[in-house]
């Protein structure tokens, strides 16, 4: 796999040679220090200096019997974890001033895991490894740590620093760190120390360190009495990212600048599932990492570029027709427009405007339905990134303007269409929401955007309130004309909202239906409306108590986010369960729905007895909540339920006031 991420990214790497800067060359060392901090992880000396730290897979006396990190000798974690370790270091010194935690190993690059893991895999100690083609251990995200105890008088900078063997001053726990064996399991620690396979002291030294550890939040493992995670294995595959680390090998490629590699090999492995179109070419450059976590999926910029058809479609329409709105298509179906049919729609002198470059997704997609596109990044770095790039994808019409993209917009000629997708982010680095805050500030630049261009769509934080955003955005006149929520298998991604002058009553007629449109989107599906047709409408309450047969729906998130509950009592054979739940039950099952569907097999009340009868044989289920006055872990400690199966449980509240308990399974994808 190496080879292939290696072959992948030299010609990037040949041409970054050639664009760079020399920069004073590092040590190997740093280099793997750095690397690591570029994936968010962070030195746990830096946070606990009282810690020790001695990697074991930095020598040889592991299970392996050889150096797997030939760089690496710091411990890196991600800040909520080195937090906890604060916490626990604290609370020993606080019973023990004595001792130390002593960190025998933290963050694992996946490669090591493999390593690891081929030299187990077909032996009978195989499940002490963790199986990356698994998704790896929980040292692969940065949320664990093997860890001992050892005397707060070891200096441990000497074997750091590479000056002596590493002789740690260790107190008794039965076993050495990483010892596969029935004497490392913390669930039989009674049974060995009656057979006098632990001593009591070592029996009594590890109950210190998983309880110093339990208290900081940590979790022990069962056959590792070293081992402890800070969170589950199936929240960290859901929200973290695996940590690769080429730094590791580059003693092999002492020529090489390892940083920018790392940096590209990082970008790389995010563009395969992010950008694949852009992960399938050989010479694309990619960024820092801050800019590729922030810059648009291939997704939702296919989903852009599809808009800025539809909407320059309808421009001419208006343009070259004497009925002007009684020619242009319907909402519903200029939105459904394919990419090549976009692509066709391009005309002669259209023009369109980035000016907020970034990273460039956003613009790549865009500019293919137009003859002429304009690209400005006040960031030289980008720039260069960004003129490299779009010439490895053909963008023949674009220009790249290095520039402030206000300063741009003072003497931008007349365009069809500007995109902005403003800075969320302080000067202190912190996420923001409100329009207001955003860089450049488009309120401020709003009546001058108009005066420049057809069209101005703006891209913002999906934490925004729309319903705030267009009446700050309508404060001159009605220019908002649409509101696009964007969202990625379930998860909202963004809010556009497109604005549009209003022609005067001299003028001609408006391009577009004065009503605000509203589009919903998750993934391919798009469900779009008017506020007009949610005028006068009302939700539909079920009028009966819910029963088993019957099924039960839960909008996605775009419509959650737009909270158009009335409309979908109005446009489905289904009613809602309260005003306040967001879940809709039906007698039959509707496949078209926009969101998660399920069928009903139980519903309990609260009542002791009847929730033991619905919860029979069920000791696992993915638990959600809906206007209840408890939360998931609050819940799901109450039931002793665990996390993960085929059930599907809904805990809410009905018209009624009453608390009801739904035990379902899902239909349909």
């Amino acid at each position: 796999m190496c080879r292939i991420i290696y072959k992948l990214l030299l010609p990037a790497l040949l041409f970054a040679s050639n664009i760079q800067a020399q920069t004073p060359s590092m040590s190997r060392r740093q280099a793997a220090g750095r690397s690591m901090e570029q994936q968010g992880l962070v030195n746990i000396k830096h946070v606990v200096p009282s810690i020790k730290v001695a990697l074991m897979y930095a020598r040889t006396d592991n299970f392996c019997n050889r150096v797997l990190y030939h760089e690496l000798r710091d411990a890196y974690v991600l800040p909520a974890c080195a937090e906890a370790l604060r916490k626990a270091q604290a609370e020993l010194k606080r019973r023990r001033p004595d001792l130390s935690l002593c960190i025998f190993d933290a963050t694992r690059p996946m490669s090591v895991q493999q390593t690891m893991w081929d030299a187990v895999k077909d032996t009978p100690k195989y499940f002490y490894v963790s199986n990356p083609a698994h998704g790896g251990g929980m040292h692969n995200y940065g949320m664990a740590v093997d860890i001992s105890i050892c005397k707060a008088s070891w200096n441990d900078a000497t074997w750091r620093d590479g000056g002596t063997r590493c002789l740690i001053d260790t107190i008794p726990m039965g076993a050495k760190v990483d010892h596969m064996g029935l004497v490392s399991h913390i669930d039989k620690e009674n049974e060995l120390v009656s057979h006098r396979l632990i001593s009591r002291e070592a029996f009594a030294n590890r109950r210190l360190l998983r309880e110093v550890m339990s208290a900081a939040g940590f979790m022990p493992l069962r056959t590792e009495w070293w081992h402890f995670n800070l969170c589950t294995r199936a929240w960290a595959k859901k929200n973290l990212r695996v940590v690769r680390l080429l730094a590791l090998q580059s003693h092999r490629y002492p020529d090489i600048d390892m940083p920018y590699l790392l940096n590209q090999l990082t970008g790389w492995q995010t563009a395969r599932t992010k950008l694949p179109s852009w992960a399938a070419k050989e010479d694309i450059i990619y960024p820092p990492h801050l800019s590729m976590e922030q810059c648009s999926s291939e997704h939702t910029a296919e989903y852009k570029a599809q808009l800025v058809s539809r909407l320059i479609r309808l421009s001419s329409l208006v343009t070259n027709s004497p009925q002007n709105e009684q020619s242009s298509p319907s909402v519903v179906e200029s939105a459904t427009l394919t990419p090549r049919e976009g692509t066709e729609q391009k005309g002669r002198g259209e023009t369109f405007c980035d000016l907020t470059g970034g990273f460039g997704v956003d613009f790549s997609f865009m500019s293919r339905r137009f003859e002429r596109a304009i690209y400005v990044e006040q960031q030289e770095e980008l720039c260069e990134v960004a003129r490299h790039n779009f010439r490895a994808l053909g963008l023949t019409q674009a220009e790249v303007v290095n520039g402030d993209g206000t300063a741009y917009l003072h003497q931008l000629d007349y365009v069809a269409v500007i995109f902005l997708d403003p800075a969320r982010r302080n000067e202190q680095g912190g996420k923001t929401v409100l329009i207001s805050d955003c860089t450049p500030d488009v309120l401020t630049l709003e009546e001058e955007l108009l005066e420049k261009a057809d069209t101005v769509v703006i891209k913002l934080s999906p934490m925004l309130d729309w319903h705030r955003a267009v009446d700050e955005l309508n404060r001159l006149d009605s220019v908002v004309r649409e509101v696009h929520i964007v969202s990625v298998r379930n998860e909202c991604k963004e809010l556009l909202i497109v604005l549009q002058k209003t022609k005067d009553e001299m003028g001609a007629t408006t391009a577009v239906d004065k009503s605000l449109q509203m589009f919903c989107v998750n993934d391919d599906s798009v469900v779009s409306y008017s506020l007009r047709e949610t005028l006068g409408v009302s939700q539909r309450i079920l009028s009966t108590a819910p029963m088993a047969g019957q099924y039960l729906y839960e909008p996605n998130a775009s419509l959650m986010k737009a909270g158009c509950f009335s409309l979908l009592t109005a446009r489905y054979p289904l009613s809602a369960l309260s005003l306040n739940s967001h879940l809709f039950v039906s007698d039959e099952a509707i496949d078209a729905f926009p969101g998660r569907k399920f069928r009903i097999t139980a519903v309990s009340s609260f009542n002791k007895k009847e929730l033991r009868h619905s919860l029979s044989g069920i000791d696992k289920a993915n638990l959600a909540v809906r206007n209840f006055p408890m939360s998931v872990a609050e819940l799901r400690k109450r039931l002793k339920i665990k996390e993960g199966g085929d059930n599907y449980l809904f805990a809410t509240t009905d018209a009624e006031n009453k608390h009801l308990l739904f035990v379902c399974e899902k239909i349909g994808m």
